[in-house]
């Protein structure tokens, strides 16, 4: 500072004897002058110190995004959507997935996703579509070849749809992703699926309520059965049976699976992978696993009445066999059984129980708020929820992309076979048959199970009428 007034003072004095003449001035007015000007020039080497502090932090985080490493450097240019790095085509492929890891960017949650070479983007949040930022036109279609190349797809091929996988490490965690294309009349369509390479649920995060692991727990240990999780596409049924086969001590128990595709890699089984193209059905490699000696036996999906036939015989010879199959709740899926021609007397032997599930987003912890219902809720005669109950309402904020939900969760219906049921399943009874036994026995159905989750604050009702019926 000292230095600063010396300057300042000796300059003025020389730019006065530079016109031959001495100034008059007020010393204490310069004195002030000097002072002002020191703190200016100050001001600016702070901020001069600042500005070139932010060019290193850029750069540095430039070149880290380019090896891609960890996920705070997705996080830093997740937190600057204005900033435009020079990154390529398959560096910012690998930074958008790794974004999807984190439930955030353009892919969505970690289990779903779609980007088009539309520039509009309506991604996957928990099951429901969320709009988010665009990808530029410029490179949409460098995208999508990109991705196909990754998959193993036909880049040239444009007019029919295709079916690939891939995986990347974008973060240091394995990320499955499915890929789809679909030619529209606005440019071919890819549709990414994001699976967890090491991510399996345990049956306490499934959503079931305690008594329903319990009964889930005693299925699992017995020598013999089969088991179904049914419901529609995206429901968790797969994520079921994987927490399921986690209750099998692997160790002393052969476990072989038939899926199509392998979802997620499990320690200590043997995975096989179906290939219709190869002749590898679910018929005929369920047929060559049944030669592997196995105890538990895990089928992908009953796509047909040959695999549903020899899966049921399986149960009957000794093996513990677990499938999904895609009905609406568990009567639908005794019917759908016996629609595909297979004898009842199998199925009513065979059958141990029937797992029907659907996935309801959990209201977002931030944001969400109480508020009582005006008129009484009820499906049919019964009463679900009566006026003046408290429930929660989305609201919406940062955290939860302003849809009001963060995460999601299983409601249940499940059904443990008995000699009653068996009964009505060779006599080839109808589903009213069977839903007026449910009912007596009162039955926990999934639009129940749903309110149920309502009441504890949960989910919302909206959510819970979406998904059941």
């Amino acid at each position: 500072m000292r230095a600063y007034r010396y300057i300042a003072l000796v300059a003025f004095i020389v730019s006065t004897r530079c016109f031959g003449q001495w100034a008059v001035f007020d010393v204490a007015n310069l004195q002030q002058s000097v002072t002002n000007y020191a703190a200016m020039v100050e001001q600016i080497a702070k901020e001069g110190e600042q500005i070139a502090n932010q060019v290193r932090q850029i750069q540095q985080m430039e070149d880290r995004l380019k090896r891609m490493g960890n996920m705070a450097d997705v996080k830093a240019v997740v937190g600057f959507p204005n900033l435009k790095l020079d990154l390529n085509l398959p560096t910012r492929i690998r930074l958008w997935a790794a974004q999807a890891a984190n439930g955030r960017g353009i892919f969505g949650d970690t289990r779903g996703g779609v980007f088009t070479a539309i520039p509009d983007q309506f991604p996957d949040f928990d099951g429901a579509m969320v709009e988010q930022r665009a990808i530029s036109l410029d490179i949409a279609l460098q995208v999508v070849s990109r991705i196909k190349v990754l998959a193993r797809m036909d880049i040239a091929e444009k007019r029919l749809p295709q079916d690939g996988q891939l995986m990347l490490e974008p973060s240091g965690q394995t990320v499955h992703l499915r890929a789809s294309t679909f030619p529209s009349s606005q440019g071919e369509k890819l549709v990414l699926r994001i699976l967890f390479g090491d991510s399996v649920l345990s049956v306490e995060q499934l959503g079931l309520e305690e008594s329903a692991m319990r009964m889930m727990r005693e299925i699992v240990r017995r020598p013999q059965g089969f088991v179904v999780a049914c419901g529609p596409t995206g429901a968790g049924k797969t994520s079921t049976l994987y927490a399921l086969l986690q209750l099998v001590d692997t160790r002393r128990v052969n476990v072989v699976t038939l899926e199509d595709p392998i979802e997620v890699e499990l320690y200590g089984i043997t995975q096989g992978q179906a290939n219709v193209r190869t002749g590898f059905t679910f018929a005929s490699g369920l047929r060559a696993v049944l030669r592997q000696d196995p105890d538990v036996i895990l089928v992908g999906e009953i796509r047909d009445a040959e695999t549903a036939g020899i899966a049921l015989q399986a149960s009957l010879t000794g093996h513990f066999v677990m499938t999904t199959l895609h009905t609406s709740d568990t009567v639908e899926t005794i019917v759908r059984l016996v629609d595909l021609g297979i004898e009842p007397w199998i199925i009513a032997n065979a059958l141990s129980a029937i797992v029907a599930q659907r996935l309801v987003r959990v209201a977002c912890e931030d944001c969400r708020e109480l508020h009582e219902l005006e008129s009484d809720l009820r499906n049919g005669d019964e009463l679900l929820l009566p006026k003046g109950s408290k429930v929660v309402r989305p609201r919406g904020c940062v955290r939860c992309q302003r849809t009001g939900y963060r995460g999601r969760t299983g409601i249940f219906e499940i059904l443990e076979l008995d000699d009653e049921i068996r009964d009505l399943i060779k006599a080839k009874s109808t589903s009213r048959a069977y839903r007026e036994l449910l009912k007596e026995r009162q039955v926990r159905s999934l639009r129940r199970a749903g309110f149920d989750k309502v009441t504890a604050g949960i989910t919302t009702v909206e959510e819970v009428v979406r998904v059941t019926v």
